[in-house]
């Protein structure tokens, strides 16, 4: 360019030189039109991308920050909706805490693990149930502990932890002191009890139960069953706050992906998994 320029007359040199800048912009439209076409997709999926903000407390191993997983049902939940591309992102809290961010706070769109009653119904969508959980006497294997209704429980000294509710029947029973019950601070005094044989039985979900014994006291496993008989059954559900705005469609593609892994066995085999402690932190 140079070269030519040195050969032509100053007319010449000044069309070249009115033509010149025409290939700067030129080049900049070509590099922003790059730009976009890279920056469009990535836009569009940033979008698109769902985050379900859930909050959620500590009742291993069903839930909680240290497990794998955050615990079983908290994986479950996770897993249905990662099938519709759906992210979860989970925050801890004490349970009535966690229960009050999910109804009122902005930050924040449901909460994972609640029964249903009819207070809360009026303030959260509920999915189908996640799962169940049945409240079951732990005993010793040496104490022939039976049972067939609370009548028969009048001989047997028992414990229970203080707050927890079990059944109408075990509340009424307890009240009108037809059955013998000593209130304990947790889950873990209670199995204590049960172990130094100070008591006959003690109520816990089987999860809760067995986990306790796979983690704090591994060798007493062999001494400690669970009666069959269930003291009563609870169903636990995801629950999405009525002020989301599309809270009704999240449930819908909850419920639906939900199914499809209750028809493949999946719950069935996490929830076996969870018995085998799996989900503890230091599993392999």
């Amino acid at each position: 360019m140079v070269v030519l320029i040195q050969h032509m007359d100053s007319h010449s040199i000044m069309k070249i030189r009115l033509y010149q800048p025409t290939i700067q912009p030129l080049i900049l439209v070509l590099v922003l039109v790059l730009v976009l076409a890279l920056a469009l997709p990535m836009a569009l999926h940033a979008k698109s991308e769902t985050i379900v903000r859930l909050t959620n407390g500590e009742w291993r191993p069903l839930f909680s920050e240290e497990y794998k997983e955050f615990g079983l049902f908290s994986h479950i939940v996770k897993r249905a909706f990662e099938q519709s591309n759906i992210k979860v992102s989970y925050g801890f809290f004490p349970w009535a805490r966690g229960l009050k961010l999910a109804e009122k706070s902005a930050e924040w769109d449901g909460a994972v693990g609640w029964s249903k009653t009819p207070e809360r119904e009026v303030l959260f969508h509920y999915s189908n149930p996640v799962m169940k959980v049945a409240w079951v006497f732990f005993h010793r294997k040496d104490n022939n502990f039976a049972w067939t209704d609370f009548n028969s429980l009048a001989h047997y000294s028992l414990a229970a932890t203080q707050g927890y509710f079990y059944s109408d029947d075990f509340k009424s029973y307890e009240e009108k002191k037809k059955i013998k019950v000593i209130r304990v601070a947790d889950d873990l005094m209670g199995l204590r009890l049960l172990l130094n044989n100070r008591i006959d039985a003690f109520p816990l979900t089987a999860e809760v139960g067995y986990d306790l014994l796979n983690t704090k006291y591994p060798k007493a496993k062999e001494m400690i069953t669970n009666h069959q008989r269930p003291i009563s059954t609870q169903p636990l559900f995801l629950i999405i706050s009525k002020q989301v705005t599309n809270g009704e469609k999240l449930i819908k593609i909850f419920n639906e992906n939900l199914q499809k892994m209750r028809d493949a066995g999946d719950i069935i085999k996490m929830r076996e998994a969870s018995f085998e402690g799996k989900y503890h932190p230091n599993a392999n």
